[in-house]
């Protein structure tokens, strides 16, 4: 099964989403593209995230997908068993058919999203907020208008956070703003 139609038009007719570190393309099988991910995308980028956000927590995460022999089986399997342009996890969609509610089947993918509103109102955090984006001397400020900051950290937190982290990366690479660290 080629890669579908969607999948080609957000990432290129030839699948340039799906490179490996080396930069090779697969042929456009979803397996290859499967295989590039396992390899790359999953150790490099999202388990290391979920390992963070576990520990963050004191939790001890196991993924049961990732089975070593589950995986290497799932990966000889032929691409319309696991992806269509109608439906994805095709397997697991069938496997728990009975199981499941029509609520459950129908609805759509929702993420894990981080507690940042939660995140953001810690008293530490809350200091480093109004430490880094309410200060106009800081760094950040020589790039971004006071003011707007002001407005936009104040629609709401997850907008405060991006900009906390983005202040407090810019001025830690004083190369950046011409000041000397």
């Amino acid at each position: 099964m080629r890669i579908p139609a969607r999948a080609a038009a957000l990432h290129g007719a030839d699948g340039a989403r799906y490179t490996d570190s080396s930069g090779r393309r697969p042929v456009g099988d979803i397996t290859d593209a499967l295989a590039m991910d396992t390899a790359n995308y999953m150790p490099g980028d999202i388990l290391v995230k979920t390992d963070r956000a576990a520990m963050a927590s004191s939790l001890e995460l196991r993924a049961p997908f990732l089975d070593a022999d589950l995986a290497a089986f799932v990966l000889t399997l032929p691409g319309e068993y696991k992806i269509t342009t109608r439906a994805d996890k095709i397997i697991l969609r069938e496997a728990y058919a009975d199981a499941w509610t029509d609520a459950i089947r129908s609805r759509g993918k929702q993420g894990f999203g981080a507690p940042v509103p939660q995140w953001i109102t810690r008293p530490t955090v809350a200091a480093l907020k109004r430490s880094y984006l309410n200060d106009p001397r800081r760094a950040v400020f020589s790039l971004l208008n006071y003011d707007a900051v002001q407005r936009f950290a104040a629609e709401d937190s997850q907008k405060s956070w991006s900009l906390l982290v983005f202040a407090i990366w810019f001025e830690n690479r004083p190369s950046l703003h011409g000041a000397r660290g």
